[in-house]
């Protein structure tokens, strides 16, 4: 007979866990401009709907491609969901950005816009934003620290001691909208348990409690 470790038993319910009892997004009204929508949010929104989107994007000289989520690099990707927008006048040096935008949503795959502002994210620690969760809601924000996987529930955790088992109150949230196909992902190496971790830097939106990840970073 095969046994587990505590600490793996003990990890492998709280990821479990915390996959499980994520909430489901409220439905959306169309027509309300101050509620802030992710790409994946855009289901049963009527035409002719104003709404505001944060999504990360990639800028070019010939359209704006808003994404679910980027890879990062000298030829970054737009993973699926993508809607295009005109190209923008922004004052901005890098060709990859978070926008918040207001619009109107003529289909599902075009918006019209109406102001366009790009985000910087907010560099803050798992335990900062554990004690300041509404202050940061809707917020984009960086956060480091060590990200744990196991089937499709993740969380990132503060600190974790040797084999990855999280300190004792060690800081944590769970993660939504991990870009799986990120090579950043896909090289953490495979634990006892199918549970993967390594360090790793998120930026993402945060909702509630949970970050829907944008990109992938790999920790400086």
């Amino acid at each position: 007979m095969r046994f587990w470790p505590l600490w793996l038993m003990l990890l492998t319910l709280s990821l479990s866990s915390c996959g499980a009892s994520a909430p489901p997004l409220p439905p959306v009204a169309p027509n309300q401009a101050n509620q802030i929508l992710l790409l994946n949010e855009l289901d049963g929104i009527g035409a002719n709907s104003t709404i505001t989107i944060l999504a990360p994007a990639l800028i070019s000289q010939s359209n704006t491609i808003l994404a679910g989520s980027l890879e990062l690099g000298a030829e970054p990707i737009a993973y699926q969901p993508v809607l295009a927008i005109p190209a923008q006048t922004l004052a901005i040096t890098s060709n990859v950005t978070v926008l918040r935008i207001n619009g109107v949503l003529k289909s599902p795959t075009e918006l019209e816009p109406i102001t366009v502002k790009p985000i910087e994210p907010t560099n803050i620690s798992l335990g900062e934003l554990n004690q300041n969760l509404a202050v940061y809601n809707n917020q984009v924000l960086r956060l480091h620290g060590t990200l744990l996987l196991k089937d499709q529930a993740a969380l990132l955790v503060e600190e974790v001691g040797s084999g990855g088992v999280p300190t004792a109150n060690a800081a944590q949230i769970t993660v939504e909208q991990i870009p799986s196909q990120s090579p950043l992902i896909q090289q953490l190496p495979n634990q006892q348990g199918n549970i993967r971790y390594g360090q790793l830097s998120l930026v993402g939106m945060l909702r509630g409690k949970t970050l829907h990840v944008f990109w992938v970073e790999a920790q400086p």
